[in-house]
């Protein structure tokens, strides 16, 4: 059994990052839950692949049009409820939100009133819903009418129209082969969304555990000091990750906060300011700096990395492997 001072101080530390990471995590969250950032997102996936003709048929305001987030915005609140003028060869971020297959994943008031475009629409309803704007539902629909469908395509779809037209083709002209073709194809896109908004997140996780690194004091060189120089609280950070669960599968990301960071405070570590920060001089500024920028750097590498981590030093201290626990949140 390995179990010394310096691997176990190394075990605290890295539950340490992993809660901290957590935090974070669960912050980002907030902020996009209040930004909608998903659902735009989604919104602007959708828009990618049936063009830009949207901003054209929204008939956005010169205010909205002086910039992308502007249009965003204006985009995402006129596609809750908003009846799409658009011509009837045309599909649209309108046409294909306000479908009825669609309304099912908006978020809506007790009253019944859209509050929120979704946050996820799984490829087969999207795939339905292309269908059934070209020319009708599966398997009543035939090829030859959505062939005629995506012939005739605004001009201003060009893309759009290449795109349908060579999914079809290769789905040898067979209805559900092509609905399969449109899932595959909304998947793909939804995978490079989910890489914008994975790196729009980073960003705030960058920024967020700045504000909370600083805001409590989170010392990595003194946290490290404590942890090798006093066994209470090492013993106690040693079982606090080897027992707890902090981000069980079925936690949100606000749970997974909230029980991380009571972890971190019951444990005795030394966190916040002794003193005030303008009274720190020489070599305690430095290392007070570095020990704040060691956070503020493992927080950014996300919960989900020191986890794994977590439980590989686990197994080498003979503690047994950590149960498979935590749905990581996304942002991390």
């Amino acid at each position: 059994m390995l179990d010394s001072p310096v691997l176990d101080t190394a075990f605290g530390l890295i539950f340490v990052f992993y809660a901290i990471a957590l935090v974070c995590a669960g912050a980002v969250e907030l902020i996009a839950t209040r930004m909608k950032k998903r659902s735009k997102y989604l919104l602007r996936g959708i828009r990618d692949l049936l063009e830009d003709i949207e901003f054209e048929a929204l008939s956005l305001t010169p205010k909205a049009l002086a910039g992308e987030a502007g249009a965003e915005r204006s985009m995402y609140a006129r596609v809750l409820g908003a009846v799409d003028r658009g011509s009837d060869l045309t599909l649209s971020v309108e046409k294909v939100m306000n479908h009825g297959l669609v309304q099912p994943y908006k978020q809506t008031t007790p009253s019944g009133a859209v509050r929120a475009n979704p946050s996820y629409l799984p490829a087969s309803t999207f795939a339905k819903v292309v269908v059934d704007l070209l020319g009708g539902s599966a398997p009543a629909v035939s090829t030859r009418r959505l062939q005629l469908a995506i012939e005739g395509l605004d001009d201003r779809q060009s893309q759009l129209r290449e795109a349908l037209d060579a999914l079809i083709r290769s789905s040898g002209r067979q209805v559900e082969t092509f609905i399969a073709s449109l899932e595959h194809w909304f998947d793909a896109q939804m995978d490079r969304v989910s890489g914008s908004y994975k790196r729009w997140a980073k960003r705030w996780v960058i920024a967020v555990a700045a504000v909370v690194v600083c805001v409590g004091g989170v010392d990595s060189i003194a946290i490290a000091r404590t942890l090798y120089a006093e066994d209470t609280v090492r013993t106690a950070i040693v079982q606090a990750a080897e027992g707890t669960k902090l981000c069980p599968a079925d936690a949100d990301a606000a749970t997974c906060a909230a029980s991380a960071r009571t972890a971190v405070e019951d444990a005795g570590l030394p966190l916040g300011w002794p003193k005030a920060p303008w009274e720190y001089r020489g070599m305690d500024l430095f290392l007070k700096f570095a020990g704040l920028l060691i956070s503020v750097g493992a927080a950014a590498l996300g919960a989900p990395f020191w986890y794994k981590l977590l439980d590989r030093v686990g197994s080498l201290r003979n503690a047994g492997n950590r149960p498979p626990s935590s749905t990581q949140p996304a942002a991390t």
